[in-house]
């Protein structure tokens, strides 16, 4: 398998299923123009998609509804744990976004401009809009009001920056030294394919 290309879509601990049983759903409830040209091999308790970067986001998008149209019939899929730990962060990091906006002008007494409001929604706005498999960032605030959003893990530094202007900014370089980013992208559009490649790593162990 090509590492370069391999993407981590979805780890889930099930409560009381043998990880067979995730594999083989995925297989089946992924559709079928996929299952017959993308391979899909177990890696411990994380199921790994060999495509290459401009597939990604629709991968994960058809990943999803499967996920949600097995559940409408069948049941949850049983992970609570790994569920209710990411909601409680996804949560707390909104929380911290919207502690912003208590900030006043020369909060960081070096003439440090309060964020507009306007800033702190895209970012949650972004936040909301994560892909599952990913990592939830770091939120941080420069002295600007830019608000920007960052890992740093596993050689991994990747920022993406609100500025409220309806854009942001992204920029990530693994331990390699690939870079990705780009200096423009209208809120609301996902994050570019090869800087999700390298976010996506965040997860592998």
């Amino acid at each position: 398998m090509n590492t370069d290309h391999a993407f981590l879509c979805k780890t889930m601990e099930l409560a009381s299923s043998p990880n067979a049983f995730y594999f083989e759903f995925c297989r089946k409830a992924m559709p079928k123009e996929l299952t017959n040209t993308q391979e899909i091999i177990t890696s411990g308790e994380k199921f790994v998609i060999t495509i290459t970067p401009s597939q990604a986001k629709s991968m994960l998008v058809m990943l999803d509804q499967a996920v949600m149209k097995y559940e409408a019939t069948f049941g949850s899929l049983k992970c609570p744990i790994d569920n209710v730990d990411k909601t409680v962060a996804l949560d707390k990091l909104i929380e911290q976004l919207l502690d912003y906006l208590n900030l006043k002008e020369d909060w960081d007494g070096y003439g440090g401009m309060a964020p507009f409001e306007k800033t702190v929604n895209e970012t949650i706005q972004f936040v909301k809009t994560l892909p599952k498999m990913i990592p939830l960032p770091e939120p941080m605030i420069a002295s600007s009001g830019v608000i920007g959003l960052y890992w740093d893990d596993k050689g991994i530094y990747a920022e993406i920056g609100f500025e409220g202007d309806g854009t942001f900014w992204c920029y990530a370089e693994d331990a390699e030294g690939h870079e990705a980013g780009e200096d423009s992208i209208p809120v609301g559009e996902e994050l570019p394919p090869d800087l999700l490649n390298i976010l996506a790593h965040l997860t592998k162990g």
